[in-house]
């Protein structure tokens, strides 16, 4: 890896560790959800429009840990990892009855999404990287929408990228 590559990697990574452990906590003051006690900096109400519900999580059943997530999302989305000046984990029991197609590796790594077909209360990290400037798709003539946000789902158990997802 080329050493400012490396610089790289290693300042979000230094960020994302900074702001998940704790201290920079009173931007992060108003994150409780009204649902099932759930802390989250999303927006659940959104997010279950969606159809992804977030559930507390009652036990630490990850695998990997959370610099590993982090390392995992920015080789998923290395243009947004790399712009992005903020990054934000959060390790959730994820709900997502809508969405059936995963990979290979991630059905075989985790018996619980083979046996359901969808994510149901799975632990995952969901890995934010904020102030980003994408661009959706639209239909001819609409709007096309922007956003600041790109979220990355990894399956905690296993370390697969289940599924990535935009709607802020």
């Amino acid at each position: 890896m080329l050493p400012t590559k490396r610089s790289l990697v290693t300042a979000v990574i230094s960020t994302v560790i900074f702001y998940s452990s704790g201290i920079a906590a009173g931007d992060i003051s108003d994150l409780s959800s009204k649902e099932e006690g759930v802390i989250t900096a999303h927006d659940t109400e959104r997010l279950k429009s969606l159809g992804i519900q977030l559930h507390l999580p009652t036990s630490s059943n990850m695998v990997i840990t959370k610099e590993q997530a982090i390392s995992l999302a920015h080789t998923s989305a290395p243009k947004f990892a790399s712009e992005a000046p903020e990054v934000i984990i959060e390790y959730q029991l994820l709900t997502y009855p809508y969405l059936t197609a995963f990979s290979e590796q991630a059905l075989n790594k985790n018996a619980n999404l083979r046996a359901d077909g969808y994510l149901n209360n799975t632990p995952v990290y969901i890995v934010t990287f904020k102030g980003i400037h994408g661009t959706g798709h639209a239909a001819r003539g609409q709007k096309v929408p922007t956003y600041k946000e790109f979220n990355v789902v990894i399956d905690a158990s296993s370390g697969e990228t289940l599924f990535s997802f935009t709607y802020k």
